[in-house]
């Protein structure tokens, strides 16, 4: 307790943190003077107030539910949260806030540090507010350089302006010299021009705004519609349609005032003095563009960039040689004009906004004969970089690109506000990782974003056990250097697509995308987990620090991030009563089901180096004299305590790749026995092998199949390849060539599993097969359904007519076997005649 009152002692005393602390019902009993400047209450009034009593009303119901369990005892931290404090005088005060429950004077208390970011809120709606403005006047020149004639003029800037959605409306009405209405254009055809047109000629109406701004030729400004005497006649229409201030800048055409553009904002005081500069801007090239479009197309257009309230504007030939440049862009960049005349644009030029594609887009753009609008960075002579916010528009003459004409705003410091602003809000300052706030925006934009392929995603947040024994131990610096050293270790593991962040306190926090497999995210957390149990050396000792891990998977354990979060949150509760270095699912099934899954994956890398795999061999019969006609070689996987039955570890070899050079091995092996068979004096049969698609499209089966065979010195006939229908639908033209080619080699080619696949006979007349084996799912319901029996029927006739042979799967009962008998089925594989064989009984048989 000596410890915490000096710490509290330090807090209360800070000059940058406002500090209070509240108990028993929740009523403030200590607050230190930062926060009472902050809040506006002095020491008295808070302490008859509670926490709820001083945030807007969006945040007191989740106040109330949090000092409600503090009070209760509940240990617990709420770090950077965003509130909004309400002062005394209603103003609102936007704050980042860490809480933590405490025990002061032996009972539960509330702590509260409270960081004021009022000012970095106002100034990052200032840069927004300063960008959009840049847009909004950036497209106006746009829509300035384009134009032909007034009418396309006044409406392509009313859309143009509102679109950019700073403003409500927008909309222009021309005069004559007696102030009568000529014409009017709007926003989408506005419907407040109807109202304007009912009250511009009464008394009222000459006294307003856009009267006084046209007769006066000024720009008028009303930045409280509620609170302006001049608005009462017509404050109810504006209010009702959510005017809380508007701007009228006068249009002048050959010096003479034609008429107002008037601009409505939904917000109270939005036209500042950096707002009033840029409408003076619109007012300029507004006149300027009138201008143009009745003068020399050319001159006009050059007029108008000379005089636009850009910084910087160039004119460059075709090729982007730099033919002119204005004063302001000398002055930016550091050059003289004849160190920048004559030089090409790349002189300047640094590269794009930083998004991908942007040189593709910016040359495809340009060389389209669009223009192109983006923030583009330059570097000037003594290498300093300069943001512009940039319009390069081309220009044609007789439908050919001659020139371009770039125009720009320096805003290198709001870029560079933005920037600082965007660091303190979303990375770690310890670790330089993102925070807790940037990762859930990224999964939230992910899972916003991505549409279900089958694959999985996961958190996982990863705990270091007991981590505050070491700042105990040691200090804080020696804690903060090792906090550091796991997040560089765990960067050299997670994928740059992937994201690690510091999540909170000790805590740091994984999202993984797109897994081929769940079980990916148990091998990629035990990775961590070993990169991480490795000593940390400090002051020449060396710390051992175990860890925990829970992990949610999405979508199966939540769909919603918050729901994701909370899982691995459960998930690593979970795991905090075991020992160090434990891993936790949500599901408590599905971790047992990921740990077979990685371990049998692991096993399969070995059983492949150690060549664990067997063959055993089921024979098929001729249905008639039940005399052997041939056998199918099947991979079984001896372990020492056991074989593994097929369907649980081929899948895993075809999915990671594997089973390539397991069926290179199968033929090898194969080839093998039958040679040896041979020499022994068996009467060896054609032996079937089943050749997966992964191995198929493999650009060297041709080749691996000719090594194996010039090796083996066994006949071609005696060996078929079986393969499934969807293998060779998949890419017709390589299969047939395939085919052909095997089959020119002596082999036999057989189609597994007919019937279940695509069936198409416009393929059988073109494939060189020998064998068609009917699907052991027909053979077994052939007896009781009808429309098996008709499949398996029609398979037989085909294959007839096909001049192939017909081979039926999974024959176990004399009924089975009389009917396809019948039927004229070729030959019969199953139970009922034998099961897989191993070597040693399958010799047998061919002796």
């Amino acid at each position: 307790m000596k410890n915490t009152k000096g710490l509290l002692d330090a807090l209360m005393n800070s000059t940058i943190f406002g500090v209070l602390l509240y108990q028993n019902n929740g009523s403030i009993i200590l607050s230190n003077e930062i926060f009472r400047n902050l809040i506006g209450y002095s020491e008295d009034e808070l302490k008859n107030m509670t926490p709820v009593d001083i945030v807007a009303d969006e945040y007191k119901p989740k106040v109330k539910e949090l000092f409600e369990k503090r009070m209760k005892g509940e240990v617990f931290a709420a770090e950077q949260l965003r509130h909004a404090l309400v002062a005394k005088d209603g103003t609102l005060k936007h704050s980042i806030v860490f809480a933590y429950t405490v025990t002061y004077m032996g009972k539960p208390a509330g702590f509260v540090i409270i960081l004021d970011i009022s000012k970095q809120k106002e100034q990052e709606e200032k840069i927004n507010s300063v960008r959009t403005l840049y847009a909004t006047l950036s497209e106006v020149n746009q829509i300035i350089v384009r134009a032909n004639d007034d009418d396309s003029l006044f409406f392509d800037m009313c859309n143009k302006i509102v679109e950019r959605g700073l403003f409500k409306d927008s909309l222009i009405i021309l005069f004559d010299s007696d102030m009568n209405l000529k014409s009017t254009f709007s926003y989408r055809k506005s419907s407040y021009i109807d109202y304007l047109k009912m009250y511009l000629n009464t008394p009222e109406g000459r006294r307003g705004q856009l009267a006084r701004s046209f007769l006066n030729t000024k720009i008028m400004i009303d930045n409280d519609t509620l609170k302006n005497p001049t608005t009462l006649p017509w404050r109810d229409e504006h209010t009702k349609r959510g005017y809380f201030s508007s701007a009228t800048i006068p249009i002048i055409k050959k010096n003479k005032t034609i008429g107002v553009l008037n601009l409505c904002s939904d917000k109270r005081g939005f036209f500042k003095k950096d707002t009033y500069n840029l409408l003076r801007e619109i007012m300029t090239d507004i006149n300027y563009a009138l201008d143009k479009i009745d003068n020399d197309k050319w001159h006009s257009m050059t007029s108008v960039a000379l005089n636009s309230g850009f910084d910087f504007i160039i004119i460059t030939d075709k090729y982007f040689t730099l033919l002119y440049s204005n004063e302001s862009t000398y002055k930016i960049f550091g050059y003289s004009e004849s160190e920048l005349i004559g030089e090409h644009y790349a002189k300047i030029l640094k590269g794009g906004s930083g998004k991908k594609g942007f040189e593709k887009k910016f040359l495809g753009t340009l060389l389209s004969g669009e223009t192109l609008t983006d923030i583009f960075l330059y570097k000037t002579k003594d290498n300093r970089d300069v943001y512009g916010y940039t319009t390069i528009t081309p220009f044609n003459i007789k439908g050919e690109i001659e020139y371009y004409i770039l125009i720009g705003k320096d805003i290198t410091s709001e870029i560079k506000v933005e920037e600082t602003v965007e660091k303190l809000l979303h990375f770690d300052v310890l670790t330089g990782l993102p925070n807790k706030r940037f990762l859930s925006e990224s999964v939230e934009a992910f899972i916003k974003n991505s549409t279900y392929s089958g694959a999985a995603s996961a958190f996982i947040i990863i705990n270091p056990v007991n981590f505050s024994f070491i700042n105990s131990a040691f200090d804080f610096e020696v804690g903060n250097k090792i906090m550091k050293e796991m997040a560089g270790r765990m960067k050299n593991i997670i994928k740059n697509y992937d994201i690690l962040a510091k999540w909170e306190a000790d805590k740091f926090a994984v999202f993984l995308k797109n897994l081929n497999y769940e079980e990916d995210a148990l091998h990629i957390v035990n990775r961590i987990l070993a990169i991480l149990g490795e000593p940390y050396i400090c002051q020449d000792k060396k710390i051992s620090i175990s860890f925990n891990a829970g992990i949610s998977l999405y979508p199966k354990d939540a769909e919603k991030s918050q729901d994701i979060f909370s899982k691995a949150e459960a998930a690593l509760l979970n795991v905090r009563r075991k020992e160090g270095n434990t891993v936790g699912f949500f599901k408590k099934e599905f971790e047992e089901y990921a740990r077979k899954k990685v371990e049998l994956r692991n096993g399969l890398r070995e059983a492949v180096a150690k060549k664990e795999f067997i063959l055993h061999y089921q024979p098929y019969f001729d249905t008639q004299t039940h005399s052997i006609k041939g056998a199918e070689a099947l991979l079984r996987w001896k372990r020492p305590d056991r074989i593994v039955p097929p369907m649980k570890f081929i899948p895993f070899l075809e999915q990671s790749g594997m089973i390539t050079e397991t069926e290179s091995w199968i033929i090898g092996e194969l080839a093998s026995k039958m040679k040896q068979w041979t020499d022994e004096g068996l009467n060896v049969v054609p032996m079937s092998v089943n050749i997966s698609p992964v191995s198929f499209k493999n650009a060297h089966f041709k080749d691996n199949i000719t090594a194996i065979m010039n090796k083996s010195k066994i006949d071609p006939k005696f060996l078929t390849f079986e393969i499934v229908e969807r293998t060779f639908i998949e890419n017709f033209e390589y299969s047939i060539m395939i085919l052909n080619f095997l089959k020119e080699s002596g082999f036999n080619l057989s189609i597994d599993d007919f019937g279940t696949g695509y069936s198409s006979l416009s393929y059988l007349a073109d494939l060189p097969f020998d064998n068609l084996k009917i699907d052991i799912s027909f053979v077994r319901k052939m007896l009781t359904e009808n429309h098996s029996r008709y499949i398996v029927e029609t398979i037989i006739y085909l294959s007839k007519k096909l001049n192939m042979k017909s081979i039926a799967e999974g024959v176990e009962t004399e009924d089975q076997l009389t009917l396809l008998k019948r039927l004229g089925c070729d030959y019969i594989q199953g139970f009922l005649f034998s099961k897989p064989l191993n070597e040693k009984e399958f010799k047998k048989l061919l002796a």
